[in-house]
């Protein structure tokens, strides 16, 4: 029988880990590094580590480098979509926080 574990360490310096593990046994293990001290890295690694065990369950293995190409193409996409959605959102607040503000200043305080 074949055991494994799986563990990740802060380390020293940072105050966040942001990195982030799969662990689909009997053979696949993934190991996003958040990049400490990147903004959101901790989002970033989780992102992929999702894209990445939805990816496995698809396709079941990773055979070829161009297999594991595919995924780092669809993580990556997958951070940078979500990246995009959230800077979406935020002009969204941004301009509803703008319009509160200019109602504020015409009507008075609501």
């Amino acid at each position: 029988m074949v055991r494994y574990e799986e563990a990740t360490d802060i380390g020293l310096v940072r105050e966040l880990n942001e990195d982030s593990l799969l662990c689909r046994p009997p053979g696949d293990f993934v190991v996003a590094d958040g990049m400490g001290g990147h903004a959101a890295g901790e989002i970033a690694s989780r992102i992929f580590t999702d894209i990445a065990d939805k990816y496995l369950s698809e396709y079941k293995e990773i055979s070829t480098e161009n297999d594991m190409q595919e995924l780092f193409q669809a993580g990556n996409y997958g951070i940078l979509t979500s990246i995009e959605n959230i800077l979406n959102a935020l002009a969204w607040v941004q301009q509803l926080l703008c319009c509160m503000l200019l109602a504020a200043r015409l009507c008075g305080p609501m």
